[in-house]
């Protein structure tokens, strides 16, 4: 049996807390497995006379479709509880293309998707199952230019991209969050911003709900589409199955097609959390973080938080604005489903703002946090003009404010939950 050692690893996380981009290659070497299952022996040998197949599972190893002959029992399936993944190419993601190793080389045409992979690391065999046809049954969906980039978080799995050509394990991490895979986009993007990148997860692979199914499939149908990937850059640089402005600029389920020459000017990944912690306690807003788009909301506010992003999405039915009330497991999968269209899609009138305080439902709001992230305001061509024109006309009578303008600034919040 083969494992995947990693020599001389980093923590993946810094002192604060915040986890690093970096980028680091592995080494792999051969080691036996000498499984102690001399206690399992008896009590196994005495079931085989009863069954021909059978799956016992122990708290650290689990036995499948074992085989009777001459009333023993073999061993050669015997495998540990937590398989280890062995892909069928490891790179690090900053040679991800024009690699010298022989393998492929990507070219310009082809579209890097990013894949955030998590398994509980408790999981046993039949959740195990569970999350490699999710992982086949999402990548299913993925075109001839599209070559897969996994992170996987938790308990390796051995064999779960065996059957998902150009699938390419970066890293493995016994813990993290998908902030992970987009420091890996955003690394990626900073060597090749002509390119264009996709963020999938596998979402639903902890917390199965049928909600969970039913978006993930819906968010994946939008990211790997045609329609996608042939957008005008000048009009769309993210484009995903559903933009939302509200309750901060995000797309519901986080799974994207973006431009790279728009990601390689966001703030890093694992600095934006810290940057929206601090406008939580300035607006004073901490109890609420999903209005602001903080805390573990930050990882879905992040690609849209930029004054340049020019958002488009995809589906047609507006009743489906944001979290999971709307959907249907065929949304976005039957004909005149998706249609391209840019930010904003429906006027603030039917923009829904159940749910969500004070905070994000004003101009001035999103203008103070592009200031204070970024340094900069939007231009003419944003897509909040539109959507707040009314607001826009009132306070700054329908010309672009200058970054000077003292009214453009957090206050504090007096009522931040309704």
């Amino acid at each position: 049996m083969r494992y995947l050692r990693r020599q001389g690893e980093k923590s993946s996380k810094t002192e604060n807390g915040t986890i690093s981009c970096y980028n680091t290659r592995h080494c792999c070497r051969k080691s036996k497995c000498i499984a102690p299952v001399s206690k399992l022996v008896v009590p196994i040998a005495l079931l085989c006379f009863a069954m021909s197949h059978l799956v016992i599972i122990t708290p650290t190893f689990m036995l499948t479709q074992a085989k009777v002959t001459a009333g023993l029992l073999s061993y050669e399936n015997l495998k540990p509880r937590i398989p280890i993944m062995e892909p069928k190419r490891i790179i690090s993601a900053s040679h991800a293309v024009n690699n010298n190793s022989g393998t492929r080389s990507d070219t310009d045409t082809d579209i890097a998707v990013f894949y955030n992979l998590f398994v509980d690391p408790q999981a046993n065999w039949l959740e195990i199952a569970r999350v490699k046809r999710l992982v086949k049954d999402q990548l299913t969906l993925k075109q001839s230019w599209h070559k897969v980039y996994v992170n996987s978080i938790g308990l390796e799995v051995d064999s779960m991209f065996d059957n998902i050509s150009d699938a390419t394990l970066l890293k493995h991490f016994s813990e993290g969050s998908e902030i992970i895979t987009l420091c890996s986009i955003y690394d990626y993007c900073q060597k090749y911003p002509t390119r264009k990148a996709i963020y999938l997860h596998s979402k639903g692979s902890y917390h199965p709900e049928p909600e969970n199914e039913v978006l993930r499939q819906f968010l994946t149908r939008g990211a790997l589409s045609e329609a996608a990937a042939n957008a005008n850059p000048s009009q769309c640089n993210v484009v995903s199955s559903r933009f939302s402005p509200t309750p901060h600029p995000h797309t519901p389920g986080n799974m994207w097609l973006a431009h790279c020459n728009y990601i390689k000017d966001l703030i890093p990944p694992n600095e934006f959390t810290g940057r929206m912690a601090h406008v939580e306690n300035i607006t004073q807003t901490s109890h609420v973080d999903f209005y602001v788009g903080s805390g573990r909301f930050a990882a879905e506010h992040w690609i849209h938080s930029h004054p340049s992003v020019k958002p488009c999405d995809l589906y047609t039915d507006t009743t489906y604005q944001w979290g999971y009330e709307g959907l249907t497991g065929t949304s976005g999968a039957q004909d005149g489903d998706f249609e391209l269209k840019a930010a904003p899609r429906l006027p603030w009138s039917a923009t829904e703002t159940g749910f969500m305080g004070e905070f994000g439902k004003h101009l001035k709001h999103r203008l103070a946090e592009y200031k204070f992230l970024y340094g900069i305001l939007p231009d003419s061509s944003w897509w909040g003009w539109k959507l707040w024109r009314e607001e826009f006309r009132v306070l700054f009578n329908d010309t672009i404010p200058s970054i000077n303008d003292e009214s453009i600034r957090f206050v504090p919040i007096e009522n931040p939950q309704l």
